[in-house]
């Protein structure tokens, strides 16, 4: 429950009749390594927070910290030797869910390494088995039952355990939802 990680990938895929650019935000609890990612048609602001709350939803609760790379919808300028500017809107989400948000050091993605392995498990796993879907919320409901009955059930190569199964000792440690989304 200490922190989540948040990124964006990107893919060509079949929707609907053609291939289209696709954007998928994946947020890694840092602990259980459980993933939850959301498919949206851009990877801007509003889809950014977006995604995060729907993942806050889906392990029913809030990680005391959440990491992001230094994108402008979280992160206005983040220079070495300076202090982090933050994204007023990402402070008042922080604000409003009760997380601490933390942005990676400069030039050091690897900080966020689970959650850029997290973006190469989706392509590889998801994207590969799943080619072609009718919309993108077809996609999203496709990605949930696939979390629920292959990605939580893996056995973790890190870590040597069942992901859900390592989850059940993290779940008590998120914080509440808050009343109102």
């Amino acid at each position: 429950g200490e922190q989540m990680q948040s990124d964006w990938g990107e893919l060509i895929t079949r929707v609907e009749a053609g291939a289209r650019k696709v954007f998928f935000n994946a947020n890694t609890l840092g602990f259980s390594r459980r993933f939850f990612f959301w498919c949206a048609e851009r990877n801007d602001a509003e889809h950014t927070y977006e995604g995060i709350v729907r993942a806050f939803e889906y392990f029913g609760g809030v990680s005391r910290e959440v990491l992001v790379d230094n994108r402008k919808a979280a992160v206005i300028s983040h220079r070495i030797g300076e202090s982090v500017r933050l994204n007023e809107r990402f402070v008042d989400l922080a604000g409003h869910y009760g997380f601490i948000p933390r942005a990676c050091r400069p030039g050091r993605a690897r900080t966020k390494g689970k959650d850029e392995r997290m973006v190469g498990y989706i392509k590889h796993n998801f994207f590969v088995r799943y080619r072609h879907f009718k919309s993108l919320s077809h996609m999203n409901e496709l990605a949930e039952r696939w979390l629920a009955e292959e990605a939580d059930r893996r056995v973790h190569g890190t870590v040597k355990e069942v992901v859900i199964e390592r989850f059940a000792r993290e779940a008590g440690h998120l914080l509440p939802l808050p009343a109102q989304r």
